[in-house]
């Protein structure tokens, strides 16, 4: 039995054209089909709600028409009123090849299964079940089949593949549509501008979502004060601070770092240490991130001005017992931190301290805490005290890199612990770690004034200053 003759097989009937357009319906799985094929090379095919003439932002120069020979049969199939169900199979399925088509041939599915002695073929159905179970996919993660949904999600693309400004004309036409904005897609466009450092762009798009409420995102806040350290406008991160107040929106511990040490590189010390205590007084919290921060301000304060060491080591303190007393526990940066001000200030009682208050708390040390004990002790001239911790290090399996082996090589030298020497020396051509040409002076010239030429000669051979 023949396929009904129907003007519902024209064209016309299926809403064809050769610019396809898409459907903003989903009653059925049928008329989801349209959008399950996201990887799409043709962009405008999965544009919720657009019309025959697809916006030009979404336009693609590599977008083609359909192949003349599918064109010639979807016209010649027309001209037929009953079309074989073998040739129906194959229009079909020529149909699913292509993304352009893909709606189509749901379209012309749905026509043929009208016909009582149709049946699909294997091939036919593969497609129909490999489309379904996409749908099945994206429903079971609960991903909204929606214009909306779609909307954002092609927004965000843009946004994220550095196509920040084909984004926005998207959003915009997207409001013109109808289709709702939410929070998310404002903070999707901050951020892709801000990345691009476009900071007129930011702030208007800022404001914008400010006063239609839909500043809710935190990342949006940390992206535009990171585009503001980068761009030398260190005054404008404390309105986002401001700004963040307003909205009801916690400073988070990432951004008030992110501030401290845009000041600290962009205008030094003093100005770190200045916006600390500023943020402090509008009522910021401080974490373990920026604890670590300012303590390292404090104590590179003091170091590098003498008149006011002893004060800022004092800040660097308080601001330790502060953060015990709020339950925010120091991490290893922060004990790094207070060795390295501790060790070069040679108060070995607070390096020992310190050292056994992190084993207390079961915080590891790491070769920057080890480095630090090892040279602290090593300028105090307690050398068998430097190899025990040099001997833990390694035990641990610490790895010996220039500074450490710096330190060691002075430390055996002046015990003249030649062999130690020469096993630092085999460890570290055997870890690929290069000697300076300090240390490869220093460790020659123990070797030489301990008679022994030999391993002198094969440090020669075996280390070249670099």
């Amino acid at each position: 039995m023949a396929v009904p003759t129907s003007p519902d097989w024209s064209l016309a009937s299926v809403n064809y054209c050769k610019k396809p357009t898409t459907t903003t319906t989903f009653n059925s799985t049928s008329h989801f089909l349209s959008f399950v094929s996201l990887p799409c090379r043709n962009l405008r095919f999965f544009i919720p709600n657009s019309t025959n003439c697809s916006s030009p932002i979404l336009e693609d120069t590599s977008t083609k028409p359909i192949p003349p020979e599918l064109d010639s049969k979807i016209q010649n199939f027309q001209q037929f009123s009953e079309p074989e169900t073998e040739d129906l199979n194959g229009f079909i399925s020529t149909l699913f090849e292509d993304p352009q088509t893909e709606e189509l041939a749901h379209k012309y599915y749905e026509k043929a299964k009208q016909n009582p002695e149709f049946r699909p073929e294997k091939s036919t159905l593969k497609q129909l079940i490999s489309t379904i179970a996409v749908y099945g996919l994206m429903t079971s993660a609960e991903i909204a089949l929606d214009p909306k949904c779609y909307s954002r999600i092609l927004c965000e693309t843009l946004g994220k593949s550095g196509h920040a400004f084909e984004a926005l004309e998207f959003f915009r036409d997207m409001t013109k549509k109808g289709i709702p904005q939410d929070h998310a897609m404002y903070s999707s466009l901050i951020c892709s501008f801000a990345s691009i450092r476009e900071v007129k762009v930011a702030e208007d798009l800022f404001r914008e979502a400010e006063s239609k409420k839909m500043l809710r995102d935190p990342a949006v806040f940390l992206k535009l004060v990171l585009m503001y350290v980068k761009e030398g406008l260190l005054e404008k991160t404390l309105e986002i601070v401001s700004t963040m107040k307003r909205v009801k929106i916690r400073v988070s511990d990432c951004i008030f770092c992110a501030i401290v040490n845009g000041f600290s590189k962009r205008r030094g010390l003093r100005a770190a240490a200045k916006v600390y205590e500023e943020m402090i007084l509008r009522g910021c919290e401080p974490g373990q991130v920026t604890y670590a921060s300012i303590i390292s301000v404090y104590y590179r304060l003091g170091f590098y001005l003498q008149a006011e060491k002893q004060a800022s080591q004092g800040k660097a303190m308080r601001l330790v017992a502060k953060m015990k007393e709020r339950g925010c526990a120091p991490n290893v940066w922060i004990y790094n931190s207070l060795l390295d001000m501790h060790g070069r200030a040679l108060n070995l009682r607070q390096v020992e301290k310190t050292w056994k208050e992190m084993k207390r708390r079961k915080i590891l040390p790491d070769k920057v805490s080890y480095t630090s004990v090892i040279s602290a002790y090593s300028k105090a001239r307690e050398f068998e005290t430097c190899m025990r911790y040099y001997d833990e290090f390694r035990i641990n399996g610490g790895v010996i890199d220039r500074a450490m082996a710096g330190i060691m090589v002075g430390v055996f030298s002046k015990m003249s612990q030649i062999d130690e020497l020469v096993k630092l020396l085999q460890d570290m051509k055997t870890e690929g770690t290069c000697l300076d040409e300090r240390l490869y002076r220093s460790a020659l010239n123990a070797l030489r004034d301990a008679g022994l030429q030999v391993q002198a000669k094969w440090l020669q051979q075996n280390f070249g200053a670099t």
